[in-house]
């Protein structure tokens, strides 16, 4: 499979593909992503679940919104690895949000980019219209928590992909966009490595 032309966007209007970035832009994305999962691993060790719960409290504090980190999409339904919000109000509603259902929020979108293996970008929308795609249980947050920007993309190895990194940001705040784009897929990329490891490492224990 060839590598695809940009990134797509899944959203109102027309969609388009993200233009390559500059040189000067990616230099920057990949610092900043070394400098966030540098970080995290520094915190969390190499247990996955730390570094999910570490890496999901970053990535929120960095766009100023809310952060879930699933696992594979086509498992039976479990908790997400993390979540995260800057919002602790916000941050409570998720979590008991998905004690009553773990692919409440956002996971159409979790299971479409697994499926492409390709970031997707939702720089407009709105909670209404994640409610056609969402289950029923994440209604009430989405009713008290108006959504406005979503980004998701998965984390991959070169055989599978390990988990998905969806982010968002909350009505008054600016739109996602191709920058934080860029800097998700960096923070994907980085953190597959690890995830594997642990993955198959809790493979030979089961063993």
């Amino acid at each position: 499979m060839g590598t695809p032309r940009g990134l797509p966007l899944l959203g109102g209007g027309q969609d388009r593909g993200l233009a390559y970035p500059s040189p000067v832009a990616s230099r920057s994305c990949r610092r900043q992503a070394l400098h966030e999962t540098s970080r995290a691993f520094l915190e969390a060790g190499p247990h996955s679940q730390q570094l999910a719960a570490v890496l999901a409290t970053r990535l929120a504090d960095l766009i100023g919104g809310g952060c879930i980190i699933r696992g594979p999409v086509d498992r039976a339904p479990s908790l997400p690895l993390a979540c995260a919000h800057t919002i602790a109000g916000s941050l409570e509603a998720l979590r008991q949000t998905f004690e009553t259902s773990p692919h409440a929020l956002a996971f159409a979108c979790s299971a479409q980019a697994a499926h492409t293996r390709r970031p997707i970008l939702l720089p407009l929308v709105s909670s209404e219209v994640l409610q056609l795609w969402t289950q029923p249980a994440a209604r009430p947050y989405l009713d008290q928590y108006q959504v406005c920007s979503m980004l998701v993309a998965p984390i991959r190895s070169a055989q599978q992909v390990l988990a998905t990194i969806v982010l968002w940001r909350e009505h008054p705040c600016r739109p996602l966009g191709d920058s934080h784009a860029l800097l998700l897929a960096e923070v994907a990329n980085r953190i597959a490595p690890a995830l594997s490891i642990s993955k198959h490492r809790q493979r030979r224990q089961a063993c």
